[in-house]
């Protein structure tokens, strides 16, 4: 955890020195509107601007403990070549094979359905309902007042 104690000094430290340097340059074009800003202040500025960039990333994106991660387990993984057309051609049959599966299986759903629209017979009685199965009519209604 030390490293967290000096990450947050330098950052308070950068933040300090970015408004000294703020400040130095209000104050310059107060008194010398003429002067340019010198280059080694702009040399500081972009330095603790980028300071301020790094230890935000850094705390923010986990990249500590993702590299951490990594060293834990580098040894026991191995990088291994593979060769892309083959990878490309297994791609490939594999969809295919897919992809014919899908279109049987839409076959027989058309198939399906044509067969239960040849068997199918008109029910005058039916009525459909707001769920959206149906059910028969008992006879003659009456009004309840």
């Amino acid at each position: 955890m030390a490293g967290q104690g000096s990450q947050r000094r330098a950052s308070r430290g950068a933040s300090a020195l970015l408004a000294t340097a703020f400040l130095y340059a209000a104050l310059g074009d107060v008194v010398r509107s003429e002067q340019q800003i010198p280059l080694s202040v702009v040399k500081l500025w972009a330095s603790a601007f980028g300071g301020e960039i790094k230890s935000i990333a850094a705390k923010y994106s986990g990249s500590q403990l993702l590299q951490k991660k990594y060293k834990e387990y580098e040894k026991d993984v191995a990088i291994e070549e593979i060769d892309g057309l083959q990878l490309v051609k297994k791609l490939a049959k594999n969809m295919e094979e897919m992809f014919h599966k899908k279109s049987e299986a839409v076959r027989r759903l058309v198939e399906a359905a044509e067969e239960a629209h040849l068997k199918h017979e008109f029910d005058a009685d039916l009525q459909p309902q707001p769920w959206g199965g149906t059910r028969k009519i008992q006879g003659p209604f009456t009004c309840h007042t």
